[in-house]
């Protein structure tokens, strides 16, 4: 099997890698996320639930702990970018909580949203295998 690695320039610069990587995986999950928030609102779901899909490389203890398997990746960029995609989920989850989340119409008030962040481990792709 063949790793490409997830943060290959090519003709970007480290920058315009960074700025591509959190387009992706965290302001665009925002903006989509936000998109789909009215429709959500307006669902007869008794708990209407968001999932965001998550990596274990963005876990601040696989960084820390030389004992995890993947302490010794580096990928600066990725695992930061899933780290903020993490708090970004917290910050959701704190906001639709049962109180949270009312429109200036009070639509959305007292529903306990579900939001959860899975991380469903690696997929085998054509960017990591022969």
């Amino acid at each position: 099997m063949r790793v490409l690695p997830v943060e290959w320039l090519g003709d970007r610069t480290a920058r315009q890698v960074w700025k591509d990587t959190f387009d992706t995986n965290v302001f665009g999950v925002a903006a989509v996320t936000d998109a789909f928030i009215p429709c959500l609102k307006k669902s007869n779901d008794p708990a209407p639930r968001i999932v965001f899909v998550f990596s274990d490389l963005g876990r601040l203890e696989t960084k820390y702990d030389p004992d995890h398997q993947f302490f010794k990746r580096p990928l600066p960029v990725y695992r930061s970018s899933k780290a903020a995609m993490d708090m970004l989920a917290l910050h959701y989850a704190k906001d639709f909580r049962a109180g949270w989340g009312a429109d200036e119409d009070g639509k959305g008030a007292g529903v306990e949203w579900k939001i959860n962040v899975t991380s469903p481990g690696p997929s085998v792709s054509k960017k990591n295998q022969d």
